[in-house]
């Protein structure tokens, strides 16, 4: 669409008056304000030593929990923290107590290039990662938190920064099923992730979206999904090319593993949009 159309949509969606919108430099090259330059140094230096410290029984689980190949791993910069890190604040750009990077797989929130945020997924008792990586150790804080990572970071669209893009956009709520759908359907749509059933669009992700004829947003199947797919409800109110569609078991994954055609799933929905324009 033209600049003029696209500011019109974005003030429609947010409900702000047109002349308070800033003017950005173009949809294509929006995104977060850069994280500060210590803590992205510091990330960046923590991400290249995690994608060394993958090993044989790292890639089993990504390849058979996942979904993931050894391409897909790369690309996405996924890696492994061995050993629980408590790092100098100082290093990252922050002062109080220690940065904590907990033993598990390190997940990068990238932006075109540099960290903005990680996540470390962490093994707990009785769960599958516990098989590859060993189990729970007691030095690593809470054993009920799935997910842990250096505090300071920032949500951007994962991994929304590539300049070629088709005209159909899924949104999953996490980085695991983004990561398995680009595995089996880049070729049909985009990927990205919302960041979690209660993250909302701020200006600037909308203003990505706006390249997109459509943009289909998949929350798992739980009572904090239920909340995200009222949301993207309300946006569809205004906007028919962004709407929730139905996430075919609990999440993507789950579908995957039950042994579940996530192509041809992908395929229904662009075929349903097809008939729809």
């Amino acid at each position: 669409m033209d600049f003029q159309t696209a500011l019109k949509e974005l003030s429609e969606w947010t409900g702000r008056p047109l002349h308070s919108l800033p003017v950005p430099v173009s949809p294509r090259l929006a995104g977060p304000p850069p994280q500060p330059e210590v803590w992205r140094k510091r990330a960046a230096e923590f991400l290249v030593y995690a994608e060394k410290q993958r090993n044989p029984n790292v890639m089993d689980y990504l390849c058979k929990e996942r979904g993931l190949s050894p391409e897909t791993v790369k690309a996405y910069r996924v890696g492994y923290n061995p050993t629980p890190i408590y790092d100098d604040p100082a290093r990252w750009g922050l002062t109080g107590k220690k940065i904590w990077l907990p033993r598990g797989i390190v997940i990068p929130g990238l932006w075109r290039g540099e960290p903005n945020y990680i996540k470390i997924r962490r093994p707990l008792p009785g769960d599958s990662l516990e098989k590859y990586i060993g189990k729970w150790i007691q030095q690593d804080g809470d054993p009920t938190m799935k997910f842990g990572g250096p505090r300071g970071g920032r949500s951007v669209l994962f991994r929304l920064e590539l300049k070629d893009f088709l005209p159909t956009l899924i949104l999953t709520e996490g980085e695991w099923d983004a990561m398995l759908l680009w595995e089996h359907c880049a070729d049909l749509c985009d990927v990205g992730t919302i960041g979690g059933a209660g993250a909302k669009f701020d200006l600037l992700d909308l203003a990505l979206l706006t390249r997109y004829r459509n943009v289909l947003v998949v929350h798992d199947d739980d009572k904090a999904g239920d909340k995200g797919r009222s949301y993207i409800a309300s946006l569809q109110s205004v906007s028919p090319r962004i709407k929730s569609i139905k996430v075919p078991a609990h999440d993507l994954t789950d579908y995957w593993k039950a042994g579940g055609n996530l192509r041809e799933w992908v395929r229904m929905h662009l075929t349903v949009k097809s008939v729809e324009m």
